[in-house]
Order: structure tokens, then C-alpha cells, then sequence
């Protein structure tokens, strides 16, 4: 499965869960939740774009992130639940 990061000068979009609560865990704050128009099955998770969200994302890629394992947890929960809200209200 393709994980999809895209990138503009204002935004940072990314359908891969994990990333996204990676950088939420690290205090990025969520913009958005949006659907992929190219995919119709997959949303994306849209943050402001910034030096820190580049960093973040850069380790953890290279497998250098280092995060609390009780707040991944806790942000994979409220993740997801925010995806519930999404997913019902359309």
C-alpha cells in the first residue's frame, strides 16, 4: 500500500495514518481532514506546512522519531474518533 505525502508552500497533505498522528503527537496541529478526489476510498490529513512538520516527517521516515508511547496511543484514539465524526457528518 502507497502511503502519499503532498506538498505545497501553505499546506502538507498526507493519507498515511501513522505520519499523521506521528505529527500530531509532535504538537502539529491538524487542519483538516479532506477526501482524496484521485482516490475516493482514502482521505487526507492536512497540516501547515513548516520547517518543524519537515523535520518531523523526515525522521520519521528515516525510523528517527522519538515519541511517548502512552500520547501515540492517545492520539490514535482521538484520531480516529475525529475520522468517525468525519465520516458521519460527510
Amino acid at each position: 500500500m502507497t502511503k502519499v505525502t503532498f506538498k505545497s508552500n501553505n499546506e502538507s497533505k498526507t493519507t498515511d495514518f501513522g505520519l499523521a498522528v506521528a505529527r500530531i503527537t509532535k504538537k502539529i496541529s491538524l487542519k483538516r481532514i479532506e477526501k482524496d478526489f484521485n482516490e475516493h476510498n482514502k482521505l487526507l490529513f492536512v497540516f501547515d506546512n513548516s520547517e518543524k512538520l519537515q523535520e518531523i516527517t523526515e525522521a520519521y521516515w528515516n525510523h528517527n522519531l522519538q515519541v511517548d508511547a502512552l500520547e501515540i496511543q492517545n492520539n490514535t484514539k482521538l484520531l480516529k474518533n475525529r475520522l468517525k465524526e468525519e465520516l458521519r457528518n460527510g
